[in-house]
């Protein structure tokens, strides 16, 4: 319940404001009836402007305690992932129905997974990424209030040391969907984002087998820690029809080509049946997840009598895809086939369910 407010009484011997007394008029009798009234109106005037002041201060007659709170116009944002890496986040706000970049915010990630900032109130966009800066650019660059989210673009570097070609893409990881939300920040919000790469990789596997006659492929292992690239001097692959660069939600744009030597010292993987398995480069997805062809080239170790086998090989793929190329040789080092599959990369960094899931409240 309220207190209520006290009336002032003329009558009181004295009162203070800000520490000083304030006499009744009848403390000074000599003193002319006019001159006393106009004392009485600035004197009224006086005190009920600090009635106004301390009004505004409290809504009600009781004590106010004052508790620690944002800066005015502020409201505290709180980011959270489940996995282990930090991504960074630039911060876009509306300004005349345009989205412009104000800084990016790349530490303060708790151990749990949280990062919290204030940020005034507004409607905002969010660059989140992880993993560019190298091979692939953002563009254009961040200037604060002034460039727009909505021209925001991953794009593939030249190759200095092949004209024409482009350099293999960063592991690039966005949001799978809705990376262009808007967010209405108007209290304190959460908002959670999962990654997702918005890049492919190639897998090349050299293998040595005899083909059965149902059509199958059957393994010739090596013996005595002989292994497949012995028979080597070199592997390389070329990639075309590449995407060239990608929006904010990994929509492929541009054409390119991709030249990839594999260094036959350090496989990904030797298998026990001496195999060899290689990570090949990330690219971006073809425009419209289009076809993308891979010409791969062995070259038979120095002075064999061995030809160069090179063969070609097409796949649709989409973002976070492997394109799984695996050759077969015979035991006299004569070509078989070469065969292509396409499977979702490992989802353990952006994790298995809730792909994007955001929390504004």
């Amino acid at each position: 319940m309220e207190k209520p407010v006290k009336k002032i009484k003329e009558e009181v011997v004295q009162k203070e404001l800000f520490g000083q007394p304030l006499l009744p008029f009848r403390f000074f009798p000599d003193l002319p009836i006019i001159l006393r009234e106009k004392m009485m109106k600035v004197k009224m005037i006086i005190y009920l402007a600090c009635i106004s002041i301390l009004g505004a201060c409290s809504t009600s007659g009781e004590e106010t305690l004052l508790q620690p709170v944002t800066q005015a116009g502020f409201q505290r944002v709180t980011f959270t992932r489940e996995n282990k890496n930090p991504y960074s986040i630039a911060v876009f706000r509306e300004f005349n129905h345009v989205f412009l970049y104000q800084k990016t915010l790349n530490t303060g990630w708790t151990g749990n997974g949280q990062l919290t900032t204030e940020l005034p109130i507004g409607n905002y966009q969010f660059l989140f990424a992880l993993h560019y800066g190298q091979n692939t650019l953002l563009s254009p660059e961040l200037f604060p209030n002034e460039t727009p989210f909505n021209e925001l673009k991953f794009l593939s570097q030249q190759d200095p040391d092949n004209e024409g070609l482009i350099l293999p893409a960063d592991e690039l990881f966005l949001p799978e969907t809705h990376a262009d939300s808007i967010y209405h920040i108007t209290a304190s919000s959460t908002i959670k984002c999962t990654l997702q790469r918005a890049v492919c990789q190639t897998l090349l596997y050299i293998k040595r087998g005899q083909k059965t006659d149902d059509g199958h492929y059957l393994p010739i292992a090596y013996e005595n820690n002989k292994n497949i690239l012995q028979s080597l001097s070199s592997i390389n692959m070329n990639l075309q029809q590449t995407g060239t660069a990608t929006s904010v939600n990994a929509v492929s744009t541009g054409q390119g080509e991709i030249l990839s030597d594999f260094d036959l010292s350090a496989p990904d993987t030797l298998t026990t049946e001496g195999f060899a398995v290689f990570k090949g480069p990330f690219f971006f997805p073809a425009e419209n997840n289009g076809e993308i062809t891979a010409r791969i080239t062995l070259e038979p170790a120095t002075n064999s009598p061995q030809s160069v086998l090179t063969s070609t090989v097409t796949s649709n793929l989409q973002r976070n895809q492997q394109f799984i190329i695996t050759i077969w040789v015979t035991n006299d080092w004569n070509f078989i086939n070469v065969e292509a599959d396409t499977r979702e990369m490992n989802r353990e960094i952006e994790g298995i369910k809730d792909i994007w899931d955001d929390q504004v409240n």
